[in-house]
């Protein structure tokens, strides 16, 4: 991330192909402090979907105030 969070947290989401939210985490990222760029080398265990599920992967930043969407990308994927 070009500039990192406060409290270094984002959120991940993972949807199936019409939006259904199929589980949600904590993603941690790495920085030298609130401002500064950060990296981030997670996993997210996609063990319990079948071969063949289309899926897309979301990562948020919410707002500590009042849980509003401050940023977010997602990915789409098939399980292979």
């Amino acid at each position: 991330v070009t500039v990192s969070l406060f409290e270094n947290n984002l959120v991940y989401r993972i949807l199936d192909e019409q939006g259904n939210q199929l589980a949600e985490g904590p993603f941690n990222v790495e920085s030298d402090g609130v401002g500064g760029p950060g990296t981030f080398d997670n996993s997210i265990d996609l063990s319990a979907f079948s071969s063949g599920s289309r899926l897309r992967i979301s990562l948020s930043d919410l707002s500590a105030k009042d849980g509003s969407l401050l940023m977010m990308d997602s990915v789409k994927l098939m399980i292979k």
